[in-house]
């Protein structure tokens, strides 16, 4: 787990942990250099429990790069990563290390829910199990139904991080990272039981996800770029999957196109007309992918064929 200045929320993710009903686990807690007092709770329940170890880090670093510290300390057979700011069920170990162990997978993945103020609404629930291959999991991740690309939710076997680490120098760390984990994994295993829940609030990293108009040019470029080396990646490791492939990075841009113009995200503007430079070359190439979205579609039409007068102006 990284914290960063999360003294009013950290307590409680640490204590679900410590409660899990799977008792043998280490807890590594990375301090990215918090200004308050995160780092100070986290040392006061390390002694008192064995299991937990807390580094300090001197300055504030990336996300990325907090996480390849933590494991780089870590020891055990099986990762996974929890946020400081969000709770976990106190069967989340138990049932994902079940999963493991009973279908020997490399990954297992739990549902999710989010709570925003006093409401909690599922995200990835669902009453299936399902046992892929490390392919099919990369499509129901990119389908973005019944997996996420955060990292928490998921158990993966500490052997793929020997070859695959976080790029540090990015913001979008998890979506740089989860689709080549799966894609090296032999099996995967999938249950829909809401074991995580996400807390919304104010100061998320990643708030502009349910707030549209918080994407600055940053946010998006990166994705841009993020997207556009998971295409390539995908390409090259499962090339009959290219309609797919293409497919995701599309919607993407048909989605963004969107926002940017309904939210009039000024400083996007010249990412928007990029992106709907590409959708313009290939139109008809989308339109004719099977999985095109009878929305998308429509959303495409509105996009390529509007008056460009922000230009103009």
């Amino acid at each position: 787990m990284l914290t960063f200045n999360r003294q009013n929320y950290i307590k409680n993710m640490i204590e679900d942990i410590l409660s899990q009903t799977y008792t043998d686990f280490e807890y590594i807690i990375v301090d990215n250099g918090s200004s308050d007092q995160s780092g100070q709770v986290a040392d006061e329940y390390a002694q008192t429990d064995h299991r937990m170890r807390v580094r300090h880090l001197k300055k504030p670093y990336s996300i990325g790069y907090g996480r390849n510290c933590g494991l780089d300390l870590s020891q055990g057979e099986y990762i996974t990563f929890v946020d400081d700011d969000d709770r976990v069920k106190s069967h989340y170990l138990e049932t994902l290390w079940s999963m493991i162990e009973t279908h020997q997978a490399d990954i297992a993945v739990c549902g999710i829910e989010e709570k925003r103020g006093e409401q909690v609404f599922p995200q990835c629930v669902y009453k299936e199990k399902y046992i892929l291959s490390g392919e099919e999991a990369v499509v129901e991740l990119l389908k973005r139904e019944k997996i996420r690309s955060g990292l928490p939710t998921k158990l993966i076997k500490r052997e793929l991080f020997e070859k695959i680490r976080f790029d540090e120098n990015v913001k979008s760390e998890d979506a740089r990272i989860s689709y080549e984990l799966f894609s090296e994994a032999s099996k995967v295993v999938m249950e829909g039981i809401p074991l995580y829940c996400a807390v919304r609030h104010l100061d998320n990293n990643s708030a502009f996800t349910n707030d549209s108009s918080k994407l600055t040019f940053s946010i998006l470029n990166e994705y841009i770029e993020t997207y556009e080396l998971r295409r390539k990646y995908l390409l090259k490791r499962f090339p009959e999957r290219e309609q797919f492939w293409n497919y995701v990075i599309w919607s993407f841009f048909i989605s963004m196109c969107g926002k940017v113009h309904a939210y009039h995200i000024q400083e996007c503007l010249g990412l928007y007309y990029d992106m709907r430079e590409q959708l313009i070359q290939n139109k008809e190439k989308i339109l004719r992918n099977p999985y095109l979205k009878e929305y998308e579609a429509k959303q495409l039409f509105e996009i390529v064929g509007e008056e460009n007068e922000e230009r103009k102006g």
